[in-house]
C-alpha cells in the first residue's frame, strides 16, 4: 500500500482512574505506563478526566479501591510521600537510562 492509498485510523484513547499504589488515585492513558497526574480523592480525579475527555475525546473506566483500610493513607502528607515514592523508585530502576551502571563498566 502506498502513501497515496493509505488512512490513518486515530485510535479513541482510554482513560483509566484507578487507586494508586502509595495512595490516592491517578489518571492514566490505556498502554501507557506512566500516570497523567495523580489526586488525593477519586472526585478530584474523575474531574481532571472529563476536562481531559472534552479537549481528545475518548473514554473514561473507573476503578474501585478495595475496602481495606490499611491501604488507606493516614494523612494527605502521607498520600505524596507514596505518591513521589513510586516516581522515584520507577526512576532510578530504570535500566535504559542507567549511566551509573554504565560507569562502573568503563
Amino acid at each position: 500500500m502506498n502513501k497515496k492509498n493509505s488512512v490513518l485510523i486515530k485510535k479513541t484513547p482510554i482513560y483509566h482512574v484507578s487507586p494508586r499504589p502509595g495512595g490516592g488515585w491517578q489518571v492514566k492513558q490505556q498502554g501507557v505506563r506512566k500516570a497523567i497526574k495523580a489526586f488525593w480523592t477519586q472526585k478530584e480525579a474523575i474531574q481532571f478526566v472529563r476536562s481531559l475527555m472534552k479537549q481528545t475525546g475518548g473514554r473514561v473506566d473507573i476503578h474501585r479501591r478495595k475496602r481495606n483500610s490499611s491501604d488507606l493513607p493516614k494523612s494527605e502528607s502521607e498520600f505524596w510521600l507514596g505518591a513521589s515514592q513510586t516516581s522515584l523508585d520507577s526512576l532510578w530502576d530504570n535500566d535504559e537510562d542507567d549511566v551509573y551502571a554504565q560507569l562502573l563498566e568503563g
